[in-house]
């Protein structure tokens, strides 16, 4: 299983992009902050070309971004959901599947 984990700074949109940009190989690379649906490509493409078959990616405090900016933290979390179906599809990784998981953990302090 191979673990990522995000930092635990992410508060709004903009900061979800730049952690993401800072945790996986997105690909092709993102440069802006504003469209979900490349992200979401970007991450679905980084999620097979780390090549495991279980990938774990941990947000640490997802309940900040979720209290901020409720309706940002929803795009994402339906994204990542969105991304651990696609990847789980073997039509999609070239006939094998990939485990995706997202934890959300809540530490002590941002």
């Amino acid at each position: 299983m191979l673990v990522r984990v995000l930092p635990a700074t992410i508060v709004d949109r903009s900061s979800f992009f730049q952690a993401m940009r800072a945790t996986m190989p997105l690909d092709p690379p993102i440069l802006s902050d504003y469209v979900w649906d490349a992200l979401r490509d970007s991450l679905s493409q980084a999620v097979t070309d780390l090549g495991a078959s279980h990938v774990l990616l941990v947000w640490p405090n997802a309940v900040v971004m979720e209290q901020r900016d409720p309706g940002e933290y929803a795009i994402a979390t339906e994204m990542l959901d969105d991304i651990a179906a696609t990847v789980a599809d073997p039509q999609y990784v070239g006939g094998r599947t990939v485990c995706f998981r997202v934890l959300q953990v809540e530490c002590a302090q941002v």
